[in-house]
């Protein structure tokens, strides 16, 4: 083919391609080509706008004349791949894979078009072909964690990182996903396990002392944690190449808070905020604390409307909004949001507590009596809700309880392990 795009005029070279086009050619080979070089002059003049389906013609032609080329079809599937014409992708990197099946870069590339139509599942069975042909391919393991997280199969996930672990042990971040992951599955031993295998390997990484800080939070041991946050603390300002980010501020700020120690969580939560000025629940954290001890309510105010106007729907939010109404005296507006606050989050100890309470003020009392016993169902350690229930004249053996649920009272805690924090 005589076909130049040396020169600086995309658009006569773009004429000599459409010119090319109208050839009666029965070369493959030559369609192939004409189909890369409308590749390479969209790559290189993005605002010539070469249609995909001028591309695909190419293909295509290619194809009629060697359908079993594998070079046509890996160019076709490829190309469909980036036009997200997925189904015609899957279908052809499956041929492909009749013919090759040991062709490990299809795979990866079947996987992709999988997760790109929205099927995880297949994915993950694509990639577990290759760890099964590639085993030593950690990179592999690791996609399949990735998305095994995504589709919350913690299980899953667990044992795709582990599995790169042993063969690539220096990875630091899968230490810490596998923390993670422990946590999620309720193995705090396994937590610690994989924690100490993480020290013996970065002895110097402030990273693991803070992924203690957090197990032993989960365990609510909050002086461990609080010692393991303060250790990472400690080492991150001794190596002038690793910043912690707002969440580590944000975390130790919470076990410092559990653990008694107002004042400083105060000045972590601070600290979380000025890292990260769009940190919600930092916001809500530090607002919510105010309001509870009932101090700095106007400031608490600002900081909790700060935090809805992120998250205008998000019920802890809303509770500690209609506490600190509850804490200002404006009972009827405290009403408002915390009955919005119990639609929101339906089952959980504190907001029940709370809007007995606003019920208690504006004289309801059989009203505040049937929101502490729905606290206490949720709760029945509170000694506080107990006490409620006593001198409304409720006894409370005579509440039905609940089946067991992972709720505690815990919504203004940071609650859940989140998503990302390493």
């Amino acid at each position: 083919m005589e076909v130049s795009l040396d020169n600086s005029n995309v658009k006569e070279a773009l004429k000599a391609l459409d010119l090319a086009a109208k050839q009666k050619v029965d070369e493959y080979r030559y369609w192939l080509q004409l189909g890369e070089l409308y590749i390479i002059l969209r790559e290189r003049e993005p605002s010539l706008e070469i249609r995909p389906e001028k591309i695909t013609a190419q293909y295509e032609r290619a194809m009629a004349l060697n359908p079993e080329e594998p070079e046509v079809l890996v160019r076709l599937a490829d190309h469909f791949l980036y036009t997200k014409n997925l189904k015609r992708a899957i279908e052809l990197y499956l041929k492909i894979l009749e013919r090759q099946p040991d062709a490990i870069d299809i795979y990866q590339k079947l996987a992709l078009s999988y997760v790109q139509d929205g099927d995880k599942k297949l994915a993950i069975s694509t990639l577990e072909e290759i760890a099964k042909k590639e085993p030593l391919k950690y990179q592999i393991h690791n996609l399949i964690g990735e998305l095994n997280e995504s589709l919350k199969d913690w299980a899953a996930a667990r044992t795709a990182y582990k599995s790169s672990l042993i063969v690539n042990p220096d990875q630091l971040e899968n230490y810490l996903k596998v923390c993670l992951l422990e946590l999620r599955l309720q193995s705090p031993q396994g937590a610690f396990e994989i924690l100490k295998k993480a020290k013996e390997k970065f002895p110097d990484m402030p990273q693991v002392p803070y992924f203690h800080g957090l197990a032993y939070s989960e365990l609510k041991d909050y002086p461990k944690s609080v010692m393991a946050f303060e250790e990472a603390h400690l080492m991150s300002q001794s190596n002038p190449n690793i910043r912690l980010e707002s969440d580590f501020y944000f975390y130790y700020g919470a076990a410092c808070e559990r653990n008694g120690e107002f004042e400083r969580s105060v000045n972590l939560f601070k600290k979380a905020i000025e890292l990260n000025p769009d940190y919600a629940d930092a916001y809500n954290y530090l607002g919510y604390m105010y309001a509870d001890k009932g101090i700095n309510l106007d400031e608490s105010l600002k900081l909790i409307e700060k935090a809805i106007s992120y998250e205008p729907n998000n019920g802890a939010f809303i509770d500690s909004l209609g506490w600190i109404y509850y804490k200002l005296g404006k009972y009827d507006q405290a009403l408002v949001e915390l009955q919005k606050a119990v639609d929101l989050i339906k089952d959980d100890a504190v907001v029940f507590d709370h809007l007995g309470d606003v019920y208690q003020k504006l004289g309801k009392r059989d009203e505040a009596a049937i929101q502490w016993q729905k606290a206490f169902q949720h709760d029945p350690k509170n000694e506080a809700v107990l006490k409620k229930l006593k001198d409304a004249g409720v006894d409370p053996s005579s509440i039905p309880s609940l089946e067991p649920r992972n709720n505690g009272g815990e919504i203004h805690s940071p609650g859940k392990i989140p998503e990302k924090k390493i």
